[in-house]
């Protein structure tokens, strides 16, 4: 199904409410990960466990592209680690 007209105004106004909910969870995750992951990461070295190191969003966007078709790359990234 295809469709080139313009989009609603409530589609619209959707895009910018997903935006503004997106760039609050990435602010949330960016918090976490300066001010929590390092304790985090002490304990789990403490106990003999790998700290957690979180990819950036280079990394992220590379190992989506490789796999040609979206998401399904990053979770291999993951995978592959383990």
């Amino acid at each position: 199904m295809n469709y080139e007209g313009r989009p609603t105004d409530y589609q619209a106004a959707r895009i910018d409410s997903l935006k503004k909910e997106l760039d609050d969870v990435a602010g949330e995750f960016e918090a976490f990960v300066t001010k929590e992951l390092p304790a985090v990461n002490k304990t789990l070295t403490q106990k003999k466990l790998e700290a957690i190191q979180p990819i950036d969003r280079k990394t992220w966007d590379a190992a989506d592209s490789e796999s040609g078709a979206g998401t399904p790359g990053v979770f291999r990234y993951f995978h592959e680690r383990d």
